[in-house]
């Protein structure tokens, strides 16, 4: 059945309210970003497990 009633875009277009996003930037070793794209590649963590194991590993570092 093809309708020719337009989609709601409504919900595809809405776009993310400020306040529920950060943006991060970070300097790290290439060695390091080889090794997060080797497991996100294999399926052995999310992108979220990685970037709550990466925020804990900085905030165990001394600054300065």
């Amino acid at each position: 059945m093809n309708s020719k009633k337009p989609r709601n875009r409504e919900n595809r277009t809405r776009s993310i309210p400020a306040e529920a996003t950060v943006t991060v930037h970070m300097l790290l070793p290439r060695s390091a970003y080889e090794e997060m794209r080797q497991l996100l590649s294999e399926h052995k963590l999310s992108k979220a497990d990685i970037l709550m194991a990466g925020i804990a590993a900085c905030s165990n570092q001394k600054v300065g």
